[in-house]
């Protein structure tokens, strides 16, 4: 079972460069809450380790027949068929087996033991500003186990990715986010109906927790990386990738129960101490790519222009973006009317 201290993990990835900045070490971890058509790593989602049986390796001679307590293997025309109601994953067979073609996919790792094997690359991660990144499967749901992990990571420095499909419970997400440098945030498909088709889950979920991390991103001026595969014929459509590239944010009212200004910034900015009650009202502010660049808003007394809030929101989005793109803002406001 998980616990604090263990948990389970399909492989790991040395070396690895598609998972985030610098040279990584991607720890893949098991168990998934989607079940999406175009997986390729299926044999993660389970929540327990599976043993594996490669045709193409086997000679036939049955070692693992004899070595089986559970008498759950059997050979037929189809080759080696696995009771997988009753195989315990012992590892019996796989130590049987003189030509490797069994094999058990997923492992139990202690905490402290895990990250001793991260820190062995360490010197690659400091040259290359690269670190470490949890993907799966769905890490998040080892998260008590993910907690502690990124905890070492950070307390010795090293920095982390966090790979998430995004069905998870967000207060999970309100525990790992302070020990996240970059988020690598899946959305694979805009259209709800399709989503559970493809992935056998409502995108509801999804769509919420991506607007709680972009703000949480937003304000602790972390990173934000979404991602969407492409697959022919199911989430490489022009509806999808253009739904995708439209993203809303809300930005609720508050009132300040409390504020003390403490001093100036070089910047223009003050230092404060305040405390402040969100409310149920809020604008809409939605940002599209584009051909160019623009700012509308509904209410004419709010200001777009260079010195606006708007534009340095404009300006500091898209410096954060890895190749020049343009987009159009339009705020909704309601809090004028």
């Amino acid at each position: 079972m998980v616990t604090e201290s263990r948990g389970l993990i399909f492989k790991i990835e040395r070396m690895a460069t598609d998972d985030g900045p610098g040279i990584r070490t991607t720890i893949f971890f098991n168990y998934c809450p989607l079940n999406c058509i175009w997986c390729h790593n299926p044999e993660s989602i389970p929540n327990k380790p599976q043993l594996q049986w490669l045709d193409y390796k086997c000679i036939g001679c049955k070692s693992c027949i004899e070595a089986c307590q559970e008498q759950v293997l059997s050979f037929n025309g189809d080759g080696l068929q696995i009771d997988r109601e009753k195989c315990n994953s012992c590892g019996d067979c796989t130590e049987a087996c003189p030509s490797t073609a069994l094999t058990i996919l997923g492992e139990w790792w202690d905490v402290e033991k895990l990250f001793r094997e991260i820190e062995k690359e360490k010197i690659f991660f400091t040259k290359t500003k690269g670190g470490i990144t949890v993907s799966g499967g769905e890490p998040t749901l080892q998260s008590i186990f993910l907690l502690n992990l990124l905890k070492l990571c950070k307390q010795n420095e090293i920095s982390t990715a966090l790979d998430t499909c995004g069905y998870s419970n967000k207060i999970i997400y309100q525990d790992l986010l302070p020990y996240v440098d970059i988020v690598l945030l899946d959305i694979k498909e805009i259209d709800p109906d399709k989503h559970k088709r493809y992935t056998g889950v409502n995108n509801e979920r999804i769509l919420e927790n991506a607007k709680f991390i972009a703000e949480y991103i937003e304000r602790n001026e972390k990173k934000l990386w979404i991602r969407t595969p492409l697959i022919p014929k199911y989430t490489a459509t022009d509806e999808n990738v253009k739904g995708i590239d439209t993203m809303e944010f809300t930005a609720p009212a508050k009132i300040n129960l409390y504020l003390k200004v403490l001093s100036k910034r070089e910047d223009g900015y003050h230092e404060i101490e305040t405390l402040f009650e969100r409310i149920s009202i809020y604008d809409r502010l939605i940002i599209e790519k584009s051909e160019n660049t623009s700012i509308k808003c509904n209410e004419p007394l709010v200001p777009t222009g260079k010195d606006s809030l708007l534009r340095r929101t404009l300006d500091s989005f898209c410096g954060r973006v890895p190749e020049k793109y343009n987009f159009k803002i339009h705020l909704e406001n309601i809090l004028f009317n």
